[in-house]
Order: structure tokens, then sequence, then C-alpha cells
């Protein structure tokens, strides 16, 4: 089949395929992007909280081993090394907007609820289905971030809570469009699982899945 043939059959398509067809690819597109996103916020993240930690090892050091005649200088080394973990501790704060260190799901409805009111989707329901523990794994071979259930002996990931939402709306293609696209562009990471359209006494009828994540053990 040819481009020509390709983009007759796109012509005669009705819009609302047309803009099904666009969700389901900008969907993908959206996800590899998240993907990599996520990858390196939580390396950020991570590399953020072995800095704090290692600085204020060497505060406990200082102040165990120093001698009381450099306590003067020792005074003043701490405070410096006080200044570098309130700093370190401003930009976890800043990336931890990505992926919290708790669930907030009281934002989320909240979040939800005003982006539905914003692109006119009627929520008939929205509801939390479950929460899991997955492992983000960094594979090389693949330049990729995988989710896992269970780690392998020789894996090494980043545990995170993985919170999954279910919403059923209705309202029109254009108006679902809006939605997802508002969905995900929130500060906080979402996912989208799955998106399944259906007609409901000619209306349309969306039933919605999602996933976010935060970092609390």
């Amino acid at each position: 089949m040819d481009f020509e043939e390709l983009k007759e059959q796109w012509e005669e398509l009705e819009n609302w395929k047309k803009l099904l067809i666009t969700i389901f690819f900008s969907g993908i597109i959206i996800y590899i992007g998240y993907v990599f996103f996520l990858e390196a916020k939580l390396a950020q993240i991570e590399n953020l909280e072995r800095e704090v930690s290692k600085l204020q090892n060497d505060i406990n050091y200082l102040k165990k081993y120093a001698k009381a005649e450099k306590l003067k200088k020792l005074n003043e080394k701490i405070k410096s090394i006080q200044a570098k973990i309130s700093q370190k501790e401003k930009e976890l704060k800043k990336y931890k907007k990505y992926i919290p260190d708790r669930p907030f799901t009281e934002k989320i409805l909240v979040r939800v609820s005003k982006i539905a009111d914003k692109s006119g989707v009627e929520l008939e329901s929205f509801s939390i289905k479950e929460k899991s523990i997955v492992y983000a794994v960094y594979r090389k071979d693949i330049n990729r971030v995988i989710f896992k259930d269970k780690l392998s002996k020789k894996e090494t990931g980043i545990k995170l809570n993985k919170l999954s939402f279910e919403i059923k709306s209705t309202g029109s293609m254009e108006s679902l469009y809006k939605f997802l696209r508002n969905l995900i562009n929130t500060k906080r990471i979402v996912i989208l699982d799955r998106v399944n359209i259906s007609k409901i006494k000619g209306n349309l009828a969306f039933n919605i899945k999602f996933s976010s994540y935060y970092m609390e053990d």
C-alpha cells in the first residue's frame, strides 16, 4: 500500500476515528517520553539523597574526632556543610514534585476533578484500584527504564509505590483528548495504562486507567 492510498483512507475516516487514532499514537509517544523523563528524575533524586547523606556523615565525623583547639575551625566547616545540605534539600524538594515521598491521593482526586471540568468531561466515577510495589530498573541494553514486580539477584532498582486509578466518564472525543493531555501534563508523573471507548445509548463513554508513583518506604 503506497502513501496515496493511505492518505485517501485517512481522509475517508470519520473525525472521531481520526481523533482516536491520534490519541493512540500520542499516548505511545508520551509513554516513551515519560519513561525517559522518569529515569532522569529518579537518578537525580537518588544522587541528591546520597549527597545529603554523605554531607551529614561528614558533620558527624568532624564532631566526633575534632580536637578542642580546632573547635572554631570545625564550626566554620560544619556551617559550610550545613549550607550545602540545605541547598541539596531544596533541590530534592523540587524533584519530589514529580515523584513525591507520600501518596497524596486527595490531591490527585482534586486535580482530576478540576481537569475534567476544564476539559468538558463528565466524571461518573473515580476510584483507587490498588496499591503495589514496583522497581524501576534501568536496562542498559535497551537504554530504557522498565518496571518490575521483583528484582533478580543481579539487578538493582529503585523501589516505588504504584497507585492505580480508574476513571469512568462521558463526553466527546475532543473533550477526552483535552482531558488526557491535561492529565499527563501535571508535574507529578502520570502514566496512562489503558483507555477504552464505547457507545452507550448514543453517548460516548470512557474507561481510563492510569498510574502514579511515590517513594515512601
